[in-house]
C-alpha cells in the first residue's frame, strides 16, 4: 500500500496582480510505500514545506491529486492517523505537556492515553517537565513535546518540518539547556511509524 501518492501536483501562489503567479510545486509525481522513512532534500525556498502542507490538507493543490493511504488528506479518518511537527510549535502557555498530549489524543479519537503519554515524554527527555506549564519552555522544549505527539504509537503517518539537532539529552541536562529533539530521540519515531517524511536542505541528514 502507498502511504503517500501525488500525481502531477502543482501549487501556485498569485501575487497582488492576477498576471503574477509563482509556481512552487511543478508537476510532482511521488509514491511513498507504507513502512518508509522518506526525506525531501532541497535548498531553502524549494517548496519542501509547501509540499508537506499540501499533504496535510493545509494548502490546496492548484492542480493534480494528493492521496494518503488511498484517500484525501482532508478525510477525518486520515487526519486522525497523521502526526505533524511544525518548525515553530505554539503550545497553550497555561497547559502542561500532559494536558497538551491528552488533548491531541482526544481530538484523534485515541483512548487509554496515560501510559502512552508517559512513554513518549520519557523518550524525548521530558518526564521531569510533564506537569510544568509550557509557557516557561524554550523553543527546544516545545519541539520535544511536539515530537512526543507526533510519535503516537497508533498513528500511521508522520510528517515534520522541524530539524532535529545533534545534541543529546545527557549533554543538555548537564548544561541546563534544551535544544531541539536530537537524532537519538527522533530515530525511534522514524523507525516505528508506518510512514515518516521530513525535509532538509542538507544531504548529510
Amino acid at each position: 500500500m502507498l502511504a503517500v501518492e501525488t500525481r502531477a501536483l502543482v501549487k501556485s501562489f498569485r501575487g497582488p496582480f492576477a498576471k503574477n503567479r509563482t509556481d512552487v510545486l511543478r508537476g510532482i509525481d511521488l509514491a511513498v510505500p507504507a513502512g518508509t522513512a522518506f526525506g525531501l532534500i532541497g535548498p531553502n525556498g524549494a517548496g519542501k514545506t509547501t509540499f508537506i502542507k499540501t499533504l496535510l490538507g493545509i494548502c490546496h493543490p492548484t492542480a493534480g491529486t494528493v492521496r494518503l493511504f488511498g484517500r484525501s488528506p482532508e478525510a477525518p479518518a486520515i487526519r486522525a492517523r497523521i502526526g505533524y511537527l511544525p518548525e515553530r510549535l505554539d503550545l497553550p502557555a497555561s497547559w502542561t505537556p500532559t494536558q497538551y498530549l491528552r488533548s491531541v489524543g482526544r481530538l484523534k479519537g485515541l483512548t487509554g492515553l496515560d501510559g502512552e503519554m508517559a512513554q513518549q515524554l520519557e523518550r524525548v527527555g521530558m518526564t521531569s517537565e510533564a506537569r510544568r506549564r509550557t509557557g516557561s519552555f524554550s523553543k527546544g522544549m516545545r519541539q520535544r513535546v511536539g515530537l512526543a505527539q507526533r510519535c503516537w504509537v497508533r498513528l500511521t503517518c508522520s510528517f515534520s518540518t522541524s530539524r532535529p539537532t545533534a545534541s543529546t539529552p545527557s549533554a543538555e541536562s548537564r548544561s541546563g539547556k534544551y535544544s531541539g529533539p536530537s537524532w537519538d530521540e527522533a530515530q525511534p519515531c522514524f523507525s516505528t511509524r508506518t510512514c515518516s517524511l521530513r525535509p532538509s536542505e542538507f544531504v548529510t541528514e
